[in-house]
């Protein structure tokens, strides 16, 4: 029995006996980083021996007949073999292709590179190819019935162009742009849209309302792409006061993928949004410092999406 198979006995013992563990239980517990437990949890939940909950999981009692088995068994190593909407995001990850900057071998850079001095319209443009390239890598994870969650902004919002190469979708926004955007796409793999309900925001150009929380909470989501202004210890921050939708979607969605400009990353903005320990993964663009990335993916897994020609 591999180290995997064992770590993850220990877990479902854990929390059949406790009920509910949290993350940094769980690290302390197995001497393993948090993205290692979140892959566990995340993996565990797909095969049905629990239920992940934010910041840690909760018993299901119907699994614990499963603490007996050797948990690492084979799986399905094709997306559609796979139950809808059971695959974890290490499998999505595997079945594209892709690989986090977390598993690749990273040269040491001896000298960082330099930028030269851009104007206005160069650093406009540079953006805009950022965004777009970061938005196709994550539409790249979006599979056949799969449920996702769009955040408000300007990152976000390129998923859309990218949306129907991809049949029997559904999406969930808080954006009135976003929403129109997929209203307009061409049938037939035009996703079926949840358009939540609020005060709209046109700064934000978003919808809210503290009553939509417990709406919301009837929903489930498989991905939920969301933005951020910035990073600091705790996770993401934003420079909105308002009550987070994110977060709220964040509660629903099996994964959260948070999408931002490499540029954006040592950000801090005064509101905190998402927790570390509730980002699944990041994808930023393949600008970012080394320093940057680094420090990264000591805290969350990274995809950088390839920008050419700059």
């Amino acid at each position: 029995m591999n180290k995997k198979s064992i770590r993850q006995q220990l877990i479902l013992k854990n929390v059949n006996e406790r009920s509910f563990i949290t993350v940094d239980e769980l690290c302390k517990m197995l001497n393993v980083s948090k993205i290692t437990v979140r892959r566990d949890l995340a993996d565990m939940e797909a095969r049905g021996l629990l239920v992940r909950k934010v910041g840690g999981a909760i018993s299901n009692s119907k699994a614990y007949y499963a603490l007996d088995e050797d948990l690492s068994s084979p799986r399905a190593n094709d997306f559609d073999l796979l139950e809808p909407n059971k695959a974890t995001l290490e499998e999505i990850l595997k079945i594209n292709g892709i690989l986090t900057l977390n598993e690749q071998e990273l040269e040491e850079e001896s000298e960082e590179l330099v930028a030269p001095p851009r104007t206005a319209e160069e650093l406009r443009d540079i953006s805009k190819r950022c965004k777009v390239a970061i938005a196709k890598q994550a539409a790249s994870l979006i599979h056949p019935n799969h449920r996702i969650g769009i955040d408000s902004g300007s990152t976000t919002a390129e998923i859309v162009n990218f949306l129907g190469k991809t049949e029997r979708v559904l999406v969930m926004t808080n954006s009135l742009s976003i929403g129109y955007a997929i209203s307009k796409l061409p049938e037939p793999r035009r996703p079926s849209l949840i358009l939540t309900g609020g005060l709209f925001d046109s700064q934000s150009d978003s919808l809210y309302t503290k009553h939509m929380v417990p709406v919301l909470k009837e929903y489930s989501l498989d991905l939920c792409f969301v933005g951020a202004d910035g990073f600091n210890e705790r996770g993401t921050t934003t420079k909105f006061e308002a009550p987070s939708f994110t977060r709220a979607m964040s509660q629903i969605s099996r994964f959260t993928i948070v999408l931002i400009e490499s540029s954006k990353i040592t950000n801090r903005q005064p509101n905190d949004e998402l927790s570390w320990q509730n980002i699944d993964l990041v994808i930023t663009d393949s600008l970012i410092p080394m320093k940057v990335r680094k420090s990264l993916m000591k805290m969350v897994d990274v995809i950088a999406a390839q920008v050419d020609d700059i």
